[in-house]
């Protein structure tokens, strides 16, 4: 969930570096491409994590027929919305199965594969992320106002500078106490393992 909405965020608060660093003659066109195809990953990050869940879980039967209606559901949208909408009518088409989706039946999997409650999921999956991400995506917004990338090092740099505060923001706020206490005592048994690896090979 915290890759998912740092995709977001930086795509979607970006798309004017990245267009800028590309060859193409018709920047425009590209950056609402960009813009609509960096919509689903708002959503996407409880959907692959209920996905890999499922998976381990062995109970994924239910998303292969999912997967297929939605990709049969972006081709068709896609010839549909392409006389009319041109490249941004094929964006479309791949975004709005990809986002029912994601509102849709990934939380009716959850309830009913694994007895996660509708408003559990949303809570922990959608608004927890969503407000964690909430101050990267405007930190960023403000790093492409003020500090424009002109070179691919300088987009990356970007990125690099606003990348710590998102995963603070979902360590605080979409980790519980318990959580954090859980993964704080297995870094630091990681870290004393290694110390005795170093030693052990003086």
């Amino acid at each position: 969930t915290v890759l998912w909405h740092w995709c977001f965020s930086a795509s979607l608060q970006t798309t004017k570096s990245v267009t800028s660093l590309s060859a193409t003659t018709n920047d425009s066109t590209l950056r609402q491409f960009l813009a609509i195809l960096s919509q689903p990953l708002f959503f996407h990050g409880g959907a692959h994590g209920a996905g890999g869940i499922m998976m381990g879980a062995g109970r994924h039967k239910p998303m292969v027929p999912a997967m297929l209606i939605e990709g049969g559901a972006n081709l068709a949208l896609s010839v549909w919305l392409i006389p009319t909408m041109g490249i941004a009518g094929v964006a479309w088409g791949t975004t709005i199965p990809s986002i029912v989706s994601s509102l849709l039946f990934w939380p009716w999997l959850a309830r009913n594969a694994l007895g996660v409650p509708v408003a559990s999921y949303v809570e922990t999956v959608r608004l927890r992320a969503w407000i964690a991400a909430a101050p990267f995506s405007l930190v960023t917004y403000a790093v492409e106002r003020f500090w424009p990338a002109t070179t691919l090092a300088g987009f990356f740099a970007q990125v690099g500078v606003c990348l710590p505060l998102i995963l603070a923001a979902h360590w605080w706020v979409c980790l519980r106490p318990e959580e954090r206490m859980t993964i704080t005592s297995r870094l630091a048994a990681v870290r004393h393992r290694l110390q005795r690896m170093r030693l052990d090979r003086s």
